[in-house]
C-alpha cells in the first residue's frame, strides 16, 4: 500500500532519507507539474486520488511518499514525520534569531542526560512546583490521545504550545482584565515575530480594548506572564530614524524578499549588568521575521543557559535575565524586558486544622466579656429609667388636667424596667447553662475527644452562643432606646 501526503511549508531545505522520498514544491508564481495518482485498495475496492506537485523551489515545500506498512503504522509515521519537519523548520528560524541576538552557550555547558522535552535549543522546563506531580502540558484543547508519545512520557511532541496571561497597562492602571491565551506553535493560533512587531508594537492606529481609554500605543505597555517570568513590552519614540537596510542587487528565487517591509526592522541588545548597548544594530532576517511568536515566548521564559557573545564589549552576561531586547522601526523602538516574579498559587483544602483548645479559651473569654458588658449595660438602663421616671413625675405634678398621660408614661417605664431585669436574668442563666452543658459533655465524652467532638450539639451551642448573645443584646437595646426616645418626646 502506498500513502502519498502533501505538506506545504513556508521554508524548508531539501531533506533526503533512505525511507522517504521528498520532492520540493509550492504553487506560487512558479511553473510546476501536477500529477494525479490513483491508488486502488484491492481488498475493499476503494479508489483514492493523491496529488504530486513537482517543479517548485526547494525551500518552499515538499511532497512525501510513505510506503510499505499498514495504515495505522503509516498514520503514526506521518505524525512523527510532520513533527520532525516542524522541528527542522523551527530550528532553522531559531538559529537565525539567536545569531541576530549574538547568543552563545557558555564554555562549561554540558548537555543534560535526560531526553529533550522541547524542540527549541537549551530549553529546560525544570521540575514541577513543590508538592505537585508532573502534569501534561496544554495541548491546544485537543483531547486526542494520539498526540501523546508512544512511551507515555512527556516528550517534546507534547510541548508544542504555551499558555500565557496577557494584560494591557497604561502607567500603573490596568486597562482591561487579564486574558489567558493559548498559542499552538506554527498554527492559526500563532503569528510570526515579524507580524507581532508590525501589528501590535509599531501600529500606532491600534486602539485600546477599553473604550473609555483614549491613550495611544506609546502610553501603554503589554505584559506576558508565564510560570515565574514576566515579559514587559513598551514602545518608545527615538530622536532619529533607523535607516532602511540596503541589499546587493542579486538575483534570488525567494518571493518574500520582494517585500521591503522587513528591511525597515532592526534589533539590538542592551545589557543591564554592563549598562550599555553590547550588540551592533542589525536588520532582522527573513527567518527571524517568520519565527513563531509562541516559540519566541517559550525561548524567553525557559532558555536560562544562553549568554551574550559580545567580546568587543567584554560582555558574556546571561541573556535571559541581564539583557533588554530592542526592535526598531522608523523612529519607534519596542523594548522587551524580562524579570522573574514570585507567583502565588491558590490551593483549596478539604478541611483546615482545628485547635479546639484555642477556640474554647477564646469562647470563654468572649462569654466573660459579654457578662461584664451586659451587666454594665443593664445597670445603665436601670439608672436611665429611674431618672426618666422621676423627671416625668416632676413634670406632671402640676398637670392636674392630664393625669392619664402620667399614668401611661409611668406604666411604660415600669414595663421597660421589668424587661431589663428579666433580660439580665435570662442572659446570665443562659451563659451558665451553656457553659455547664459543655463542661459536662467533656467529662462524659468518649476517648479521643479532649474538648468535645466538633459538630456535636453541646459544642455548637457553646461556640455559637457569643454571636447569639450579641445579637440578642443588640435587638433588645435598639427596641428600648426607641421606646425611651418616644417617652422623652
Amino acid at each position: 500500500m502506498t500513502l502519498r501526503l502533501f505538506f506545504r511549508l513556508q521554508s524548508l531545505q531539501a531533506i533526503s532519507d533512505k525511507r522517504f522520498l521528498l520532492r520540493i514544491c509550492l504553487a506560487k508564481e512558479y511553473t510546476m507539474v501536477v500529477k494525479l495518482s490513483k491508488v486502488v485498495f484491492k481488498k475493499r475496492g476503494v479508489t483514492q486520488t493523491y496529488i504530486m506537485i513537482e517543479g517548485c523551489p526547494s525551500h518552499l515545500g515538499c511532497t512525501v511518499i510513505l510506503r510499505g506498512a499498514s495504515r495505522p503504522a503509516l498514520k503514526e509515521a506521518k505524525r512523527i514525520l510532520k513533527f520532525l519537519i516542524n522541528v527542522a523548520y523551527n530550528l532553522q528560524l531559531e538559529i537565525s534569531y539567536l545569531e541576530g541576538r549574538h547568543a552563545m552557550l557558555p564554555k562549561d555547558y554540558k548537555i543534560p542526560p535526560n531526553p529533550a522535552t522541547s524542540s527549541s535549543l537549551c530549553v529546560e522546563y525544570g521540575p514541577p512546583p513543590q508538592g505537585r506531580k508532573a502534569v501534561r502540558p496544554w495541548n491546544g484543547g485537543n483531547a486526542d490521545s494520539t498526540t501523546r508519545s508512544l512511551s507515555g512520557k512527556i516528550t517534546a511532541l507534547e510541548h508544542q504550545s504555551i499558555l500565557i496571561s496577557s494584560v494591557w497597562m497604561a502607567g500603573k492602571t490596568q486597562c482591561c482584565p487579564a486574558e489567558v491565551k493559548g498559542i499552538c506553535y506554527y498554527s492559526e493560533k500563532d503569528v510570526s515575530l515579524g507580524q507581532f512587531l508590525r501589528d501590535s508594537c509599531f501600529n500606532l492606529t491600534l486602539k485600546c480594548q477599553n473604550p473609555n481609554c483614549k491613550k495611544s500605543v506609546l502610553e501603554h505597555s503589554l505584559s506576558f506572564v508565564h510560570n515565574d517570568g514576566l515579559i514587559n513590552i513598551t514602545v518608545e519614540e527615538m530622536d532619529g530614524h533607523i535607516p532602511v537596510a540596503e541589499h546587493p542587487k542579486e538575483a534570488t528565487d525567494r518571493a518574500d524578499t520582494k517585500d521591503e517591509e522587513k528591511d525597515r526592522y532592526a534589533t539590538w541588545t542592551y545589557c543591564m549588568n554592563c549598562r550599555k548597548v553590547v550588540t551592533p544594530l542589525s536588520y532582522i532576517s527573513d527567518e527571524t521575521w517568520n519565527y513563531s511568536f509562541g516559540k519566541f515566548l517559550e525561548l524567553s521564559f525557559y532558555n536560562k543557559t544562553a549568554t551574550i557573545n559580545a567580546p568587543e564589549h567584554q560582555c558574556h552576561c546571561q541573556l535571559q535575565v541581564h539583557s533588554t531586547l530592542y526592535f526598531g522601526c522608523g523612529n519607534l523602538a519596542a523594548r522587551f524586558s524580562y524579570e522573574r516574579i514570585r507567583p502565588y498559587n491558590v490551593f483549596l483544602r478539604r478541611y483546615l486544622p482545628f485547635d479546639e483548645a484555642f477556640h474554647k479559651k477564646f469562647t470563654v473569654l468572649e462569654l466573660n466579656e459579654i457578662m461584664m458588658s451586659s451587666s454594665d449595660l443593664f445597670e445603665r438602663f436601670n439608672k436611665h429609667i429611674e431618672t426618666t421616671t422621676s423627671d416625668t413625675r416632676a413634670l406632671f405634678k402640676s398637670a392636674v388636667n392630664k393625669p392619664e398621660h402620667l399614668q401611661t408614661l409611668l406604666s411604660e417605664l415600669h414595663v421597660i424596667g421589668k424587661e431589663v431585669a428579666h433580660a439580665s436574668s435570662i442572659l446570665k442563666s443562659k451563659i451558665v447553662s451553656v457553659t455547664n452543658s459543655y463542661n459536662s459533655y467533656n467529662k462524659d465524652a468518649e476517648s479521643g475527644y479532649s474538648y468535645g467532638e466538633v459538630g456535636s450539639a453541646p459544642y455548637d451551642a457553646f461556640s455559637h452562643f457569643p454571636w447569639h448573645a450579641r445579637r440578642y443584646l443588640f435587638l433588645l437595646t435598639s427596641a428600648w432606646n426607641e421606646r425611651l426616645g418616644a417617652i422623652v418626646q
